[in-house]
């Protein structure tokens, strides 16, 4: 049986940035003086994007692009704030397109390692501190010369500020919608079905953990998924923590998890976690502990502490 390894879930990062109080939108029409704008810098939970005004120098738009850029490294004037690019990520070049409202940066290859949070708000600044340059309508992104591209390595493409929707205020909620492979049990217990599901995510907590949450949460907390599925985790079951690190997702549960569910087999049971996690680019493989402890055995006599890799066989 031979599929594709991961791509089936998206990350969509259209972004709804919502402002929460007393600052103006950080539009061109909105500066208080010739040669104002706003900065955007990260709040000291690292999830919203808090505007500075700066008076700028430059009045060509290269030269004001980059006098924008350079100055998001410059340290707020609010203590509370931080940065938010990383020190190791560079503007390589910035280049006007045929005078159309596009700017294209151009990054070092250290751009893609930034986190996925981090970089979608990172990118929701950029754009929003370029589009209050006048002239400038549409930002893209390059990465060592080539488009930047999303994690089913799908072209981003040109951003708007009409990608993120503006509130009175002066705070900035991170929220994106994301779609997660899951597996669920079939009628009889001993296959798994796949299913997409697709939630609004803050980016508060990791994706491993959202994943395992929506399957604790089961099938009837999925609107339209059709009959035929059944749910995996028994009930009672809590996740504990979620770690990953080189490529492996640590998964402790409580000793819940050991009740399997009555008519599920084995490895219905444990590979509806282990696929679903490995459906993540991040996950290759998973471990799991209960209560903190490895336990040998699971359910009937499936060995339980050990590493798991996806199972294709066992998927309807």
């Amino acid at each position: 049986m031979v599929r594709r390894k991961k791509g089936f879930w998206l990350l969509a990062v259209l972004v709804c940035l919502c402002f929460l109080g007393g600052c103006q939108r950080a539009q061109k029409e909105d500066v208080k003086k010739d040669g104002e704008f706003f900065i955007y810098y990260l709040n000291s939970e690292e999830n919203k994007l808090i505007p500075e005004t700066y008076e700028a120098k430059e009045t060509g738009r290269i030269a004001l692009a980059e006098e924008l850029l350079q100055a998001m490294d410059d340290s707020p004037k609010d203590l509370s704030l931080r940065k938010i690019k990383p020190e190791e990520v560079f503007v390589s070049d910035i280049e006007d397109m045929n005078k159309n409202g596009q700017l294209t940066v151009n990054y070092s290859s250290s751009y893609k390692k930034m986190k996925t949070v981090q970089e979608v708000l990172y990118r929701a600044a950029v754009v929003k501190t370029l589009t209050q340059i006048e002239g400038v309508e549409f930002v893209q992104f390059y990465v060592e010369g080539q488009p930047l591209t999303d994690r089913n390595e799908k072209v981003i493409g040109f951003m708007s500020e009409d990608m993120f929707i503006d509130n009175t205020g002066k705070e900035t909620n991170y929220y994106q919608n994301v779609s997660m492979v899951l597996y669920f049990a079939d009628r009889s217990g001993t296959k798994l079905k796949e299913t997409h599901v697709t939630k609004v995510y803050d980016g508060t907590v990791a994706m491993e953990q959202l994943v395992i949450q929506q399957l604790l949460a089961g099938v009837n907390s999925i609107n339209g998924l059709q009959a035929g599925y059944y749910d995996t985790i028994p009930e009672g079951t809590a996740l504990i923590k979620t770690t990953t690190k080189d490529g492996i997702c640590y998964v402790d549960f409580n000793s819940a998890f050991l009740n399997k569910r009555k008519g599920l087999s084995d490895k219905a049971a444990v590979y509806s976690v282990v696929n679903s996690l490995v459906e993540l680019p991040s996950v290759s493989k998973v471990q799991f502990t209960i209560d903190g402890l490895s336990v040998e055995k699971y359910g009937d006599g499936l060995v339980f502490n050990d590493f798991f890799e996806r199972d294709l066989d066992i998927v309807e």
